[in-house]
């Protein structure tokens, strides 16, 4: 059904409706409805290499994802409810949001009873629970667009977290975000929102002034701007790799002219620091000059294009990687950086 969303794990392809592909262009330029904030999905990483390779012993209920505040944007009501990047979604507007842990954990109870470690009836309350739990769901592209989709409505949550449960009241509402900001103590926080290119050009840094760049707390953002935004951050030469999703090998990433910095600038990441902002964190690992203060989320990020259909729906689709490194075994070829487009718009 073309008009709702649906995850495509093994195309890398996400699905949008109108509404909800209009929400996610507005998110692109750092204006965010709903409560303000991401709202990623997290696999289970065996299941979902099983499915990638068309093997036969796929477990569908471990492909449930669990549903994640991968970030919280200032001045949104989430920011000024108390959720944190990293709270688990379990339940939205009296709808329970099923992962696959809980799968788990009942599959444990089960093994458990076998083992005559515990009673028969804990398997049966477990059972009782999760089937009153399934007869009163919402999926996790549901909780997704409920979460960030509109203004003006109210929402119920439950989130998990260090594994407590904490409730939360909230009223969506539109947020918009800058950019780029540049404190006076020479902190200039980036995000990379499809503005960010022009939007730093117009502030004309000094960059022997700017301490570091603070990069934590950002979003998916825009692939499309990756490169025209390292032309203005980076170091010029190599910064890294980028790997196509159809296998046909890898191209080197270069910056032309960047900056040509006198000092070092710190680069403030944490596990908040996703998408395309992680494709420029790692960019800048690879200069002795921009040292990563923080912990990478990971060593690769996703390169995503973004497509428009007629009906005004869309989605967008996962056509590569990025990583510092040279990934293993993969023939080279040379890449600049005019090709700006992550993708068709």
């Amino acid at each position: 059904n073309f008009g709702q969303r649906r995850f495509d794990q093994h195309l890398k392809r996400t699905f949008m409706n109108p509404e909800a592909f209009r929400a996610h262009q507005k998110r692109m330029a750092g204006v965010f409805e709903g409560i303000g904030a991401e709202v990623s999905f997290i696999f289970d990483q065996n299941e979902l290499k099983k499915l990638q390779n068309e093997e036969r012993n796929v477990d569908a209920l471990l492909l449930l994802p669990t549903v994640i505040l991968s970030a919280i944007l200032p001045g949104s009501p989430a920011k000024k409810a108390g959720l944190m990047a990293g709270d688990e979604v379990v339940w939205v507007n009296g709808k329970w949001v099923i992962s696959s842990d809980e799968v788990r954990r009942v599959r444990e109870v089960g093994a458990q009873v076998a083992a005559k470690k515990l009673p028969p009836e804990a398997l049966e309350r477990a059972r009782t629970e999760m089937n009153e739990k399934v007869r009163n769901n919402m999926v996790a592209n549901k909780a997704r667009d409920t979460l960030t989709v509109g203004s003006g409505e109210e929402i119920q949550l439950r989130v998990r977290r260090g594994g407590a449960t904490l409730s939360f009241s909230l009223k969506t509402s539109e947020t918009k975000v800058e950019p780029v900001s540049l404190s006076p103590d020479g902190i200039l926080s980036l995000r990379a929102f499809s503005s960010a290119p022009d939007r730093l050009r117009s502030l004309n840094v000094d960059w022997n002034k700017v301490q570091a760049i603070d990069l934590r707390d950002s979003t998916s953002g825009d692939s499309s701007v990756i490169l025209p935004l390292l032309e203005l951050i980076a170091s010029p030469g190599l910064v890294g790799f980028r790997q196509q999703r159809s296998g046909s090998g890898s191209e080197e990433v270069r910056v032309a002219k960047g900056v040509n910095r006198q000092r070092e600038t710190r680069i403030l990441i944490d596990e908040s620091t996703t998408g395309a902002s992680l494709a420029i964190a790692l960019a800048l690992s690879n200069s002795p000059l921009t040292p990563l203060q923080g912990k990478l989320a990971s060593e690769t990020a996703p390169w995503i294009s973004v497509y428009s259909l007629p009906d005004e729906s869309g989605y967008t689709l996962r056509t590569g990687a990025f990583s510092a490194k040279r990934p293993a075994a993969a023939p080279i070829t040379a890449q600049n950086n005019t090709d700006s487009k992550g993708g068709a718009q």
